[in-house]
C-alpha cells in the first residue's frame, strides 16, 4: 500500500506541475480533485493499449472542462505525462532489447 501511495503522489504532483507549467490556473482543491478523478477514470476504463493516449487525453479533457477554461493547457500536459511515464521509457527498452538483440547476434 505504502508503494501505491508513493507512486499516486508521484504522479499526482507531477500532473499538478505540468499544468502549472501550462499556466491553467484553478484552485488547489479543485485542481486536486480534477486529477484524482483523471486518474481514477484512467484506471477503472478499460480501453485497447493502441488507443491509450487519445482515451487518457480524453478523459482529461472531459474531467477539467467543468473546471477550467484552459482546455489546451490541460490536453499539453495530458500529453507531456504520457510522453514521460509511456513514451521514454518504452524508446528506452526498445533500445536495450536492440542493444541485446544485437550482442546476441554479433557472437
Amino acid at each position: 500500500i505504502g508503494f501505491s501511495a508513493l507512486r499516486y503522489a508521484c504522479y499526482t504532483v507531477q500532473f499538478f506541475l505540468t499544468l502549472r507549467f501550462f499556466n491553467v490556473k484553478m484552485p488547489l482543491d479543485e485542481t486536486m480533485h480534477s486529477i484524482s478523478l483523471v486518474y481514477l477514470l484512467k484506471t477503472t476504463i478499460p480501453y485497447p493499449p493502441f488507443v491509450g493516449f487519445v482515451v487518457r487525453t480524453e478523459i482529461s479533457i472531459f474531467v477539467f472542462q467543468y473546471v477550467t477554461e484552459s482546455l489546451m493547457g490541460v490536453i499539453a500536459a495530458s500529453i507531456l505525462i504520457w510522453i514521460i511515464n509511456v513514451a521514454i521509457p518504452a524508446l528506452i527498452g526498445y533500445g536495450f532489447i536492440l542493444h541485446i538483440r544485437n550482442l546476441k547476434i554479433g557472437k
